[in-house]
């Protein structure tokens, strides 16, 4: 217990005989306030209905990784509202890895046929600002430490 909370952990080194204890637990006891589960332990297979709201912390290159592990608190038998954080902060590879990821859906709904598909990236040739700031090998391992965030920028538009 940490802090007077009491709760539950998920990640590649349980056990699987563990996991879908650990997963009843948490649904079934309003003392457990928490269940930290890894992205890729967590995101196939489990439902945590007892969770209202999903924070991910670790993204994945592949987004469908990501929508998986959001779905799991949305299953049957979930009463509340869920909410989902993203936490992303300015010039990380996190935040190179979410705006990939925004690109990778936005390229799925365009071959899908989605009538609401927004585009947030536009072709920067000749752009000496914007150039390369989505797949640049330059720009994924540059420090910005000033200036505007690019995951706020896009979600904006």
């Amino acid at each position: 217990m940490a802090s007077g909370l009491d709760y539950r952990r998920l990640d590649g080194n349980t056990k699987s005989e563990d996991r879908l204890r650990t997963v009843r637990e948490f649904n079934s006891t309003q003392e457990i306030n928490i269940c930290l589960v890894s992205t890729m332990a967590g995101g196939l297979g489990l439902n945590f209905v007892g969770a209202n709201v999903v924070i991910l912390f670790d993204p994945t290159w592949n987004p469908a990784n990501d929508l998986q592990a959001i779905d799991r608190a949305y299953r049957i038998g979930q009463y509340r509202p869920v909410k989902v954080f993203r936490l992303i902060s300015l010039g990380t590879v996190e935040e190179m890895m979410y705006l990939r990821q925004v690109y990778k859906q936005q390229l799925h709904c365009a071959v899908v046929g989605s009538e609401n598909a927004k585009r947030y990236f536009e072709a920067v040739q000749g752009s000496k600002e914007h150039q390369g700031e989505l797949f640049g090998i330059h720009n994924l391992f540059k420090l910005r430490t000033h200036g505007s965030c690019l995951t706020k920028d896009i979600l904006e538009v």
